[in-house]
């Protein structure tokens, strides 16, 4: 990327460069995942646009996986400080965020005091709106598909795309600290697309799957995964799964492999139900 104009946090065009004040911080609710984070720059002729209403503040935010793309002012116009709110459904894998000065209209003669001496003979810049004045920074997330009803076995279970694009067909994989489900890449976009009540009811019944499947293999022994001892902890303090408890501590093999699918549906709170009456609320 170049510039025909000294540009805020391009090279050595403009010092000091701008950076993050402390690491992003990444807290949820039970709908949204909230960013809040703020950059450490000085520029004094940028500080006098932003202040004249000439220039702004911007975070553009991108996911890939889902194809998510937003921008995002904070809330003051003249402090580089963000608290951004994204939808669960609309995010999935890794999530970018770059943040920007930009011009708001036309600037006629722009020309920065503090620019790089190789800019001290130049002619002042017109400059367009939406041209970019400085760069802040940009940093990025990765965050796995979560919805309302995983959270009920969001300690040993999530659900992500499938490494290879070519993939068709949803598999499992019980290697990792937690079970994966991995769907289609296709699949997995087309569900985060669509609304929040579709996409609840869709996952709650891929995850009972991979679920039934991981409950199949569980085993008491000394050396367990993660997943299975979050999975123990699970049948432990559920009161609906109290009838599950019995031999849970004989060192056998998980003795209640025949009743895996009906223990997955109370963990998810009866997904085939959730899906149909979401089906029945959308035909009506």
């Amino acid at each position: 990327m170049s510039f025909p104009y000294p540009v805020l946090g391009h090279n050595d065009d403009i010092l000091p460069l701008p950076n993050l004040k402390e690491v992003p911080r990444r807290s949820q609710d039970d709908d949204d995942y909230i960013y809040s984070f703020a950059y450490d720059w000085n520029n004094a002729d940028i500080q006098n646009l932003i202040e004249q209403n000439l220039a702004e503040f911007i975070c553009e935010v991108k996911c890939v996986s889902t194809m998510f793309r937003q921008s995002f002012r904070p809330e003051n116009f003249k402090k580089a400080e963000f608290k951004i709110k994204l939808l669960k459904t609309s995010i999935s894998g890794r999530v970018e965020f770059e943040t920007y000065i930009v011009a708001k209209g036309r600037i006629e003669a722009y020309k920065n005091s503090s620019a790089h001496p190789d800019y001290k003979d130049e002619a002042p810049t017109e400059i367009e709106k939406g041209e970019i004045l400085g760069i802040l920074g940009k940093f990025s997330d990765d965050i796995d598909i979560v919805y309302t009803r995983l959270r009920a076995v969001g300690d040993f279970l999530t659900i992500k795309p499938s490494v290879n694009e070519e993939e068709q067909f949803t598999h499992y994989s019980l290697e990792n600290t937690k079970v994966i489900v991995y769907v289609p890449q296709e699949m997995y976009t087309q569900i985060s697309h669509y609304g929040n009540a579709n996409s609840q009811a869709l996952i709650s019944s891929i995850a009972l799957s991979g679920l039934a499947y991981a409950l199949q293999k569980y085993e008491q022994k000394e050396i367990q995964p993660r997943w299975m001892r979050a999975l123990y902890n699970k049948i432990m303090k559920d009161e609906t799964l109290k009838e599950y408890r019995l031999n849970l501590d004989d060192g056998s093999t998980f003795p209640f492999a025949e009743d895996a699918f009906i223990m997955a549906q109370k963990i998810l709170g009866n997904p085939f139900k959730e899906l149909v009456n979401t089906f029945s609320e959308n035909n009506n």
